[in-house]
């Protein structure tokens, strides 16, 4: 039974009919966050015009997604149904790509499709992470060929390039390459001059002025709302820890800097120590790849990380971006085990280190317990983040939404939090802030559920605009959204703590009761990060939709603060140590030692 299982291909086969069946499954359980939400709702609301020419520049990225996303959305499908059904699309054409036509080893074969950033951060978690995998796939099994039929690669790195900024960057690294081998094949001058008569001259040409004209299309605009403003970390510092941590991070090792929160690299708190422990794990694997390489295929690995991490350390990166290192790795094997020429750097490394037949067995034996480690460990993570998925709730958005149809207050004018922190204005040596009222997160991921805007305060409660707008608030546009809102009446609902007395006067948290609770967890690898927001009712209306008071102390804590009261104060008084005084608070707000 054994060995007809092994024979031919029907372990791989058992292993797609398991892959499709766990995504199914995992995928029933996980609760899209704002990346998803925000992406629906842009292919649902936004014309064609303004996905194309327009929110691009916002974004940050190229509009390929939603177009994508556009065709189901458009159809009227609803939300999860319909951005479930492109992500398990996506994943199981790659699951079958890894599984039947890449050459990888088969162990590594039968591993892939279950790694953690494969299976579920960029499958099970629906991004255009997932369809760059599937390129990434499509542009290896290409390669061979690449010279036989340039306008077929080609064409693959321009659809790399629409995935999404990376894109263009990594194929840009890879067109360096091409180029490379061009000039030693013909020589530059040669080559100039026969660049309208060879196709791969053209095919390349069309390729720059393809990438050229989507920078273009995705430069931030003058009121783009970016968050990579402010950085703490210098370009140095960003640009050692991307060359060398970023490799291990997407396959073995898991930085304090990167661990369970969505982390702007250029902000992030980066220990010295641990950094320099997590930088020469990556030169170990670094070593290790650069001894299974060839001279030949090498170029192909350097070139278009090094143009990667440049990027990552220079403009912007966020700790979800990670795996798509891993993504272009699995590229640049699927090239390198259809090289003759492979492991010639290692062989030549072998002879100089290994004095005898033993210290080789020694040395192959270390390289493979790395290899595999690289393997398995990101199906721990897997594995773990599946469980955890299925165990806590991902995000808000599903459960808010089932409390506001059940309860009829999705009919209520509902009043959302938006960013008060918002950017900083400096005059002379005065720094005000600028609250910024386009950022109101929380509306986008209930109105996924929605088939109209339910926030008032969300682009004033246009039902063609219910995405965020990544536009960074002006004090003028501040001025007249809150004219608007004032204009709207008194909120009923609350998602999240209001400062309602500066936009109503003589009504504040005083008047709201806390009725639901918004609770998500940030999973990552193999780790979750709780967080919730309180829903706060108008009193007045508790009784007409049937609300009780939710019994919830660290939202109580969050609305009200730190109520000092006058047993805290006599306990204070009697020698209570203070942090015992404080312990049940803290233990409410941060959770119990």
């Amino acid at each position: 039974m054994k060995n007809k299982l092994l024979a031919g291909k029907k372990l791989e086969w058992v292993e797609f009919l398991f892959f499709a069946a766990a995504y199914l499954v995992i995928s029933a359980f996980h609760e899209p966050w704002f990346d998803e939400a925000q992406a629906w709702q842009i292919a649902k609301c936004a014309s064609l015009r303004e996905i194309l020419f327009e929110i691009p520049h916002y974004e940050g990225h190229p509009p390929l997604w939603h177009l994508i996303l556009a065709i189901p959305a458009k159809l009227g499908v609803p939300f999860e149904i319909g951005l479930k059904t492109v992500g398990f699309l996506f994943s199981a054409a790659s699951a079958y790509l890894i599984l039947f036509r890449m050459p990888y080893p088969r162990l590594m074969r039968l591993l892939i499709p279950f790694s953690y950033f494969v299976f579920y951060q960029y499958g099970v978690i629906v991004r255009p992470y997932g369809l760059m995998l599937l390129v990434f796939l499509f542009l290896a099994l290409a390669f061979p060929q690449k010279d036989n039929r340039p306008w077929r690669f080609v064409g693959l790195l321009m659809l790399l390039c629409l995935t999404n900024a990376y894109g263009i960057v990594i194929a840009g690294g890879i067109a360096v390459c091409w180029v490379w081998e061009l000039v030693r094949e013909k020589g530059m001058k040669n080559l100039l001059a026969g660049l309208l008569k060879d196709g791969r001259s053209l095919a390349l040409s069309a390729l720059l002025v393809f990438a050229i004209l989507l920078i273009w299309m995705i430069l931030p605009r003058s009121d783009t709302l970016t968050f990579s403003e402010g950085r703490t970390n210098s370009f140095l510092l960003c640009l050692i820890c991307a060359l060398f941590t970023f490799i291990g991070e997407c396959t073995i090792t898991t930085s304090s800097w990167f661990s369970t929160d969505r982390v702007l690299f250029q902000r992030a708190s980066i220990s010295t120590p641990e950094l320099i422990i997590f930088c020469l794990i990556g030169i170990l694997i670094w070593f290790l790849l650069l001894c299974i390489s060839s001279r030949r295929v090498l170029k192909y690995l350097i070139v278009p990380y090094l143009q990667l991490c440049i990027f990552a350390a220079a403009v912007f990166f966020n700790v979800h971006h990670l795996g798509i290192v891993l993504l272009f790795l699995l590229f640049w094997a699927g090239i390198l085990f259809r090289d003759g020429q492979r492991f010639e750097i290692g062989a030549s490394v072998l002879r100089k280190l290994a004095k005898s037949e033993r210290d080789k067995s020694i040395l192959k034996k270390a390289a493979l317990l790395v290899f595999a480690a690289c393997l398995l460990v990101p199906i721990y993570w897997c594995i773990h983040a599946s469980v955890l998925d299925m165990k806590k709730e991902y995000c808000y958005g599903r459960s808010g939404a089932e409390f506001l149809r059940e309860t009829g207050l999705d009919q209520c004018r509902i009043l959302a939090l938006w960013d008060e922190g918002g950017t900083f204005k400096t005059k002379g040596e005065e720094e005000t802030v600028i609250p910024n009222t386009n950022f109101v997160p929380s509306a986008v991921v209930l109105n996924a559920f929605f088939d109209r805007n339910i926030c008032m305060n969300l682009n004033c409660g246009k039902d063609s605009e219910a995405y965020l707008h990544s536009r960074a608030a002006s004090e003028a546009d501040n001025a007249r959204a809150f004219k608007q809102w004032v204009a709207a009446g008194v909120p009923d609902l609350l998602l999240g703590k209001v400062d309602l007395e500066a936009l109503y006067g003589d009504v504040s948290l005083d008047d709201y009761t806390i009725v639901f609770a918004m609770r998500s967890n940030y999973i990552w690898k193999n780790s979750a990060n709780a967080q919730s927001f309180p829903v706060l009712a108008r009193n007045d209306i508790l009784e007409q939709y049937g609300l009780n008071e939710l019994d919830d102390k660290r939202l109580q804590y969050l609305v009200e603060g730190l109520q000092i009261t006058p047993e805290m104060r006599e306990a204070f008084e009697n020698g209570v140590p203070m942090d015992e005084i404080l312990k049940p608070y803290l233990d409410a707000m941060f959770g119990a030692e």
